[in-house]
C-alpha cells in the first residue's frame, strides 16, 4: 500500500520502502549528499523475549462465523489480525448483504451500502474515515482483513468476532507462513529475496577478507622496501662485522710475524 502523504510543512524528497525522507526547514541544494541509516542498529537490538514455543502467539485473536441462515455460496477465504485484541474492541462486525453485489456493515452508523467484489479484501476500518495518524500508512494496517468468495444471497450475513477458541486456531501462524511467498523484495518473495540477501553478504564477506589479504600482502612489500633503504639489514651488517673480524685478524698476524722478525734479528746481532 502507499504511505500515506506527509504534512504539508514537509517536503519529501525521496521514499523507499516505506520511509518518507523529508526536510521540515532549509531547501537542498545541487550536489548535497545525505546519508541515512535508519536500521544500521537494528540488528544490535535482537534479544530473546521467551524462550518456549508456548510464548508463541500462533492464535489469531479473531475468528469469521457465516450466517446460520445463509442461502448463497458465501464461504470465507482468509482472515487476518492487523493487531491485538486491544485495538479489536469494536468486534463483532456483521456484515449483511443487501443483493449478490452489495452489503452494510453493523459499525457504520450511517448505513452505507458497500459494493462486494469476491476476493477484494474487507478492511476493519471503514474505507470513508480518514487516517489521523501520519504514521499509519494504510488501513490494513488497523484491527483486521479478511476476504470473501461466492455469490451471496439478500439477507445472508458474515461476522467478525473475537475468537472463542484461541487454542485451537493457528492463525498468525499461518499469516507468518504466508509471508514465505509475498512479494516484499522489490517484486520478489521472501525467501527469493532472503537467498538474494545472504548471497550479497557472503559476496561482500569475501570481497573484504580478499581486499584485506592483498592489502596486508601490500603493506609488508613497502615495509620490506622502506626498511632496505632507511633501515639496518641484519644479515648485511653480519657480513660486514664477518669482514672486519678476518681484517683485524689478519693485521694481528702481521703484527706477531713483524714482532718475531724483529726479535730474530736482535738475537743475531746481540751473538
Amino acid at each position: 500500500p502507499a504511505p500515506t502523504p506527509a504534512p504539508a510543512d514537509t517536503t519529501v524528497f525521496a521514499r523507499v520502502d516505506g520511509l518518507d525522507f523529508s526536510l521540515t526547514t532549509g531547501t537542498p541544494n545541487p550536489g548535497d549528499r545525505f546519508l541515512f541509516k535508519p536500521f544500521s542498529t537494528a540488528a544490535d537490538g535482537i534479544s530473546s523475549v521467551f524462550s518456549t514455543p508456548r510464548s508463541l502467539a500462533v492464535a489469531s485473536p479473531v475468528a469469521g462465523e457465516m450466517g446460520t441462515k445463509n442461502t448463497g455460496s458465501l464461504q470465507q477465504v482468509s482472515l487476518l489480525a492487523r493487531s491485538n485484541p486491544a485495538i479489536l474492541a469494536g468486534a463483532p462486525v456483521t456484515l449483511t448483504f443487501t443483493d449478490p453485489t452489495h452489503y452494510t456493515r453493523d459499525d457504520d452508523a450511517s448505513g452505507t451500502v458497500y459494493k462486494y467484489v469476491p476476493g477484494q479484501a474487507i478492511e476493519a476500518t471503514l474505507p470513508d474515515v480518514p487516517l489521523t495518524d501520519p504514521m499509519v500508512y494504510s488501513n490494513e494496517l488497523v484491527g483486521w482483513t479478511f476476504t470473501l468468495q461466492g455469490s451471496p444471497q439478500a439477507g445472508d450475513t458474515f461476522t467478525v468476532k473475537t475468537n472463542a477458541y484461541a487454542k485451537l486456531s493457528a492463525g498468525n501462524a499461518a499469516a507468518m507462513m504466508a509471508l514465505r511467498d509475498k512479494a516484499m523484495f522489490d517484486g520478489s518473495a521472501l525467501t527469493d529475496g532472503y537467498a538474494s540477501l545472504i548471497s550479497q553478504i557472503g559476496i561482500r564477506a569475501q570481497s573484504a577478507n580478499y581486499a584485506a589479504e592483498v592489502s596486508s600482502t601490500i603493506a609488508a612489500n613497502v615495509e620490506k622496501d622502506r626498511a632496505g633503504v632507511a633501515g639496518v639489514n641484519l644479515d648485511e651488517e653480519a657480513a660486514k662485522l664477518l669482514q672486519f673480524q678476518q681484517a683485524y685478524q689478519a693485521s694481528a698476524k702481521m703484527m706477531q710475524i713483524a714482532q718475531s722478525i724483529f726479535d730474530t734479528l736482535m738475537q743475531r746481532l746481540g751473538g
